[in-house]
């Protein structure tokens, strides 16, 4: 893939993956979305899901990641990379 995809195109998507922040006015779900949406952008980012996890849950405003602790009852950061990925999506499916 690198043979076709321009080193610098794949530093930028990169930079804008690793930078993600949720906009004020941005809900849990489009925030999830509009990070899927960088990844698959640059197919070849090399974050596995741990650290795309990492990355949203860092970039999120304080008040969603309160949200997201008290639905765990703890902290969602200790979960694994796979059961945050589904309490989001559950989360985003049930919003009202």
């Amino acid at each position: 893939m690198h043979k076709y995809i321009p080193r610098s195109k794949i530093n930028k998507g990169k930079d804008v993956i690793s930078s993600f922040q949720q906009t004020y006015d941005e809900s849990l779900g489009e925030a999830w979305q509009r990070l899927r949406d960088f990844l698959r952008q640059t197919s070849t980012h090399g974050f596995d899901e741990a650290l795309q996890i990492n990355i949203f849950l860092g970039g999120l405003r304080a008040q969603i990641k309160l949200m997201l602790d008290v639905s765990v009852c703890g902290k969602i950061s200790l979960k694994t990379a796979r059961k945050v990925i589904e309490i989001i999506e559950n989360m985003d499916a049930n919003a009202i």
